[in-house]
């Protein structure tokens, strides 16, 4: 019996010692704060009850988990190597967790409530080709996290998850990008956090399109080597700062509106470390949007 608790499987703290094997095991009869921990391996085309008190899945294909209210559980949903599954309606709070994925593919998060988790939604190591959309996600440290906590020289394969149609508000970061590449962050509503997005340590090649980021403290901020990102069509409004960056310099602007109309380039103002010394560095919006662009 697990109260205020639950289970968490896997080799989590060595990622290159992650195996699917560490996940596998026999876990029967146990139960989460008086509900059924139900704990699936190897199985296909199946709906989980709606009973849950926490929910774990490996190596599943087409199921569904809809309709669950999960609370005072750590890891409320963990996935790993699973394909086609659908997580869908259902609320999780206060948890000291979050939904979370590993080598996980092909699997939609949608229509969700998530409120005072450590994240809302997580697609760890090795999550690629994911949908996390219309979710209502706030008061976490991350509403949505995309990372891959390996060496940030080890360059990671493309990830191509996309973030869409989510509100994201009163969190540390609404979107939390980690040493992840090729992911698509569109038509979210992003307010109210410390920062909006957060694309940090070798994080390349994302998309950040057709967002409306306003009323957080840095609307945007990129850090530590997170290079070739694009930034686009995007609404900053009423933020603090709007965006900064540090050490990534070269970063693709273009067509976002800033706070009012703009007829010239658009500076924004970052840092660049050069002999551990940060000097003042820009980029520009060579053509910034002239009314909302959402």
């Amino acid at each position: 019996m697990f109260i205020n608790d639950g289970l968490q499987i896997g080799n989590y703290l060595e990622y290159f010692k992650f195996p699917i094997e560490s996940l596998l095991h026999t876990i029967s009869n146990n139960t989460v704060n008086g509900k059924p921990l139900y704990y699936f391996k190897n199985q296909n085309d199946f709906v989980v009850p709606n009973d849950a008190g926490q929910i774990i899945m490996v190596n599943c294909t087409n199921a569904t988990i809809e309709n669950v209210y999960l609370t005072h559980t750590d890891f409320s949903i963990i996935l790993g190597f699973c394909s086609q599954c659908i997580i869908q309606n259902s609320s999780v709070v206060d948890t000291d967790g979050e939904i979370i994925l590993f080598f996980c593919e092909n699997n939609t998060i949608r229509n969700n409530f998530g409120s005072n988790n450590l994240h809302g939604v997580c697609l760890d190591i090795g999550s690629k080709n994911n949908i996390i959309e219309y979710n209502l996600l706030s008061n976490s440290y991350a509403g949505v996290s995309i990372v891959s906590y390996v060496d940030p020289s080890i360059k990671t394969t493309p990830a191509n998850n996309i973030v869409r149609h989510n509100k994201l508000f009163s969190n540390t970061a609404g979107v939390d990008i980690y040493n992840r590449n090729n992911n698509i962050i569109s038509e979210n509503e992003i307010y109210d956090n410390e920062a909006g997005i957060s694309i940090v340590f070798s994080s390349s090649e994302n998309i950040i399109q057709n967002n409306s980021i306003s009323s957080n403290i840095l609307g945007i901020h990129l850090q530590g080597l997170a290079n070739h990102n694009t930034i686009k069509y995007n609404t900053f409004k009423n933020n603090r700062i709007s965006a900064i960056f540090k050490d990534c310099s070269s970063n693709n602007w273009n067509h976002n509106y800033w706070d009012r109309p703009r007829f010239l380039p658009k500076p924004i103002i970052g840092y660049k470390t050069i002999t551990k010394i940060p000097i003042p560095w820009i980029n520009f919006d060579i053509n910034p949007a002239i009314t909302p662009t959402i």
